[in-house]
């Protein structure tokens, strides 16, 4: 027998040998080469994994949401807009009690009452400059203006302009039911009149309905006798 045939026969044995169970490695590597790892629990646990990842929401998952957003999108939105109607209403009466106390300042330089925002702002500073800039003014989704009424007071100070006897203020949301449902008014008297309808003012009412004072209500309150 020659004596390369043991030596074919050994490399022959080494090369083909079967995997070993106990490790896991791939025994017919040759000698010398990397053993790879075969443990198939883990490869199959891997490819379900793999698969499971893949898959996406179905359609019925996706309308579940979609009407739970729908419902909650219809319950809290008309609570956020009566929110915001009501800081909008607040902000105009605050306007408006703003414009009586520049009035009541302009009135005591000037002997009588500004026809209008324009002239309580500037040099004067009677009134803020958001609130002065320009008659009719826009802020928080009313519409603000002043107007002088009665006669002009004679030889005012250079500085008032044209001052009037009295004047009259009025706030209206830009959109009724949107920016508001009420609109306001006031005059020298200090009083704040509203209008439930949401319409404009033209003139100060006499207890029209649905134009009320502001303040009638808490004041029947406080004023009712109590058991």
């Amino acid at each position: 027998m020659p004596v390369e045939e043991p030596q074919r026969r050994l490399a022959s044995r080494l090369r083909y040998r079967t995997p070993d169970r106990k490790t896991g490695f791939d025994n017919n590597e040759l000698p010398g080469h990397r053993a790879a790892i075969h443990v198939p629990e883990i490869e199959e646990r891997t490819e379900h994994m793999k698969g499971k990842s893949e898959q996406g929401f179905t359609l019925i998952e996706l309308l579940i949401v979609v009407a739970i957003i729908g419902i909650i999108a219809a319950i809290a939105v008309p609570g956020l807009l009566r929110a915001r109607m009501s800081g909008n209403e607040a902000s105009a009466i605050g306007s408006l009690r703003a414009v009586n106390t520049a009035q009541q300042n302009y009135s005591q330089l000037c002997n009588g009452y500004s026809p209008n925002l324009v002239s309580m702002g500037g040099a004067n500073k009677f009134l803020s400059p958001d609130m002065s800039a320009a008659d009719p003014t826009t802020k928080s989704g009313f519409s603000i203006s002043d107007a002088g009424i009665g006669a002009a007071v004679p030889n005012p100070p250079a500085a008032c302009g044209a001052p009037q006897v009295d004047f009259f203020s009025e706030a209206h949301p830009l959109n009724v039911g949107t920016t508001g449902t009420r609109s306001f008014s006031t005059n020298s008297q200090g009083t704040i009149w509203q209008d439930t309808s949401g319409a404009t003012f033209a003139k100060i009412p006499a207890a029209a309905a649905g134009a009320l004072p502001w303040c009638s209500r808490r004041a029947a309150f406080w004023l009712s006798p109590r058991v």
